[in-house]
């Protein structure tokens, strides 16, 4: 689908699509990350929560899932989209080349109705152009087509451009996961009702 306004389009992944988005820049900045904070365990239960704490300079983070966990996971997915740009040919016979910038994938929970998007990637060059944005609402389209009331989305607690990119799509906190990723990072989850 070609995307309004824009110079990149929306459409199904393919096989031949997976290992230009294992190559994409998903490393991240953030200068605002989400402090997680938790009484000691008792039989009356545990207290935690999140604060966003501003960090004095700009931390750098990678992306938490390594390339074979990545790479496993896409083929899962029922719904997988790339973001694509054209590029030019070197030749003048030959069509426009196809450059991938960005994917999501999103596993269906049918007995929850419930889409878990495990992966928002943009690459860093082609960030705050709109890419991510369009991929959610491709991705969220294609789950309210199968009937799925919400989705929830996953970022680990380093990555506050990811938080507010989700606070901005409307998503709101729901959980947390100690340790969810391979590296050892908290995962935070947000829910968007559909």
């Amino acid at each position: 689908m070609q995307n309004d306004d824009q110079f990149f389009n929306i459409r199904a992944g393919q096989l031949a699509d997976l290992d230009p988005c294992l190559r994409l820049d998903s490393d991240h900045q953030s200068e605002m990350v989400w402090q997680m904070y938790r009484s000691d365990e008792s039989l009356l239960g545990v207290e935690t929560f999140f604060r966003a704490v501003r960090l004095p300079r700009v931390a750098e983070g990678s992306y938490p899932r390594e390339q074979e966990e990545l790479l496993a996971n896409l083929h899962q997915q029922d719904c997988f989209l790339v973001a694509t740009v054209s590029e030019e040919a070197t030749s003048h016979d030959e069509q426009p080349l196809e450059r991938v910038i960005g994917f999501t994938g999103l596993h269906e929970q049918r007995w929850q109705h419930t889409g878990w998007v495990q992966n928002i990637v943009v690459d860093q060059a082609w960030r705050r152009r709109g890419v991510g944005t369009a991929l959610f609402r491709a991705v969220a389209t294609w789950a309210r087509g199968e009937r799925l009331h919400r989705l929830i989305l996953e970022a680990p607690t380093k990555n506050g451009s990811a938080i507010s990119f989700f606070h901005g799509l409307g998503a709101t906190f729901c959980g947390f996961n100690d340790r969810y990723y391979t590296n050892g990072d908290i995962a935070v989850f947000f829910e968007y009702r559909l």
